[in-house]
């Protein structure tokens, strides 16, 4: 984690490309990420995260962002692949693309 100084105030900034985060803290500091960074810089991710985080329209805030689609995380976290299938078999959800 990093810091500036800016006008008199301290600003953490977390380095999601060389450390691992638990995915509590990256949700307390997700209105200062970028989702994208999220999936393809941190190394393990829980499918209930991808789903309600990083999949959710609610913190989809950039056009990156709202460009999100299940493959890009799947690309980046393959062992998700299993949950997904579950995931589409029991939701009855087919791929956004």
């Amino acid at each position: 984690m990093s810091y500036s100084l800016i006008n008199g105030t301290i600003h953490y900034e977390l380095d999601l490309k060389n450390y691992e985060y638990t995915e509590e803290y990256i949700i307390e500091n997700l209105s200062k990420l970028d989702l994208t960074d999220i999936f393809k810089y941190q190394k393990t991710l829980t499918f209930n995260f991808v789903i309600n985080y990083l999949l959710n329209e609610k913190y989809q805030i950039t056009s990156n962002e709202k460009d999100i689609v299940i493959d890009d995380i799947l690309r980046y976290h393959p062992y998700l692949k299993k949950d997904y299938r579950e995931y589409q078999n029991s939701n009855n959800v087919n791929t956004k693309n």
